[in-house]
């Protein structure tokens, strides 16, 4: 390598570093960093010592979709309560991405009589495993290949009152409770992790539901459940600096399913679709065409100064039979 002389002033030097498609995600969590990776920098100096510089940076698989188009997998656990409810929880996908808000819908219809209901809890539940293969001596002694330890922690709790649950439903059951509850996840790393599993970590997650219900004589009775999803980062929620943006996917998901229009308000289907559009012409002008030029489709062309719109469907079978 040849050495040369570089006048004062700031340079940069673009560069690409490939990744092989194996490469282990960044793991940062609240208790320590599993795997973190920098950039180091390095100009060399005949006369002086070297300059190294070091940058931090993470790598994130990400999915290769539209974060609207990642809310397809809907989770749902559904259950009854002894002859007192009958329930179901649902979050709108598995796949939740990192630091986002996302809702929690609750469907409760009593069996009994005299049935109330009382506090819902929300946990969000992170959990941590490593597995690792014992030493030669320790696997020879007692038979052991691998070390294995796990830890888990609450990401967040939150409990609410029953202050908004009831919908009548007189034409189904005579009552139900419903409602809907947002989950926020942290926007940092020394609160929570993403999803991840690799040869020698694994962390995976889960929301904690638990549901009291009061019966006529005020015995209490709890609904848990559990529901798996995984945290996952996406280039729309961690920005080039890492910073961590919130996503509502309430209303991701309201934006990415449009209701279809009412019907009245649908438009009319153009029966000659492909064609250029057309000037006015009698229906039975234009009938007479169509027939006419009915064995040569690819030379058959409308002519904008010739014809009109396009006949009405309903106009086209009643004169063609």
């Amino acid at each position: 390598m040849n050495f040369f002389m570089m006048p004062a002033g700031d340079y940069e030097f673009p560069f690409n570093i490939p990744l092989d498609e194996h490469t282990i995600e960044t793991i940062r969590g609240p208790s320590q960093n599993q795997h973190t990776y920098q950039v180091h920098g390095i100009v060399e100096r005949r006369l002086g010592k070297d300059i190294i510089v070091s940058e931090p940076i993470g790598i994130y698989k990400s999915p290769a979709v539209p974060l609207g188009f990642m809310m397809s997998s809907p989770a749902l656990v559904e259950g009854s309560l002894g002859d007192l409810v009958q329930y179901n929880v649902s979050i709108p996908d598995v796949n939740i991405p990192f630091g986002s808000t996302f809702p929690v819908k609750f469907s409760l219809v009593p069996l009994s009589k005299d049935i109330s209901l009382g506090t819902i809890t929300l946990e969000v539940v992170e959990e941590h495993k490593i597995k690792i293969d014992a030493p030669a001596a320790y696997s020879a002694r007692y038979n052991i290949r691998h070390l294995a330890s796990k830890a888990k922690h609450v990401i967040l709790a939150e409990q609410h009152e029953p202050d908004d649950y009831v919908s009548e439903r007189p034409e189904v059951f005579e009552i139900e409770w419903c409602t809907a509850k947002k989950v926020s996840l942290p926007r940092d790393f020394a609160s929570c992790t993403q999803s991840v599993q690799t040869g020698v970590f694994k962390i995976n997650h889960l929301l904690a539901v638990t549901i009291t219900v009061k019966d006529a004589r005020g015995g209490l009775s709890m609904i848990k459940e559990t529901i798996p999803f995984k945290i996952a980062m996406s280039p729309y929620v961690i920005g080039q600096d890492g910073t961590i943006y919130s996503v509502d996917m309430e209303e991701l998901e309201h934006d990415s399913s449009p209701s279809p229009p009412v019907y009245n308000d649908h438009k009319k289907d153009v029966l000659l679709a492909g064609y250029q559009q057309v000037t006015e012409t009698s229906t039975e002008d234009l009938l007479y065409r169509l027939r006419h030029h009915a064995h040569t489709p690819d030379t058959f062309r409308f002519d904008s100064n010739e014809f009109g719109s396009p006949p009405d469907y309903e106009l086209l079978v009643a004169n063609n039979p």
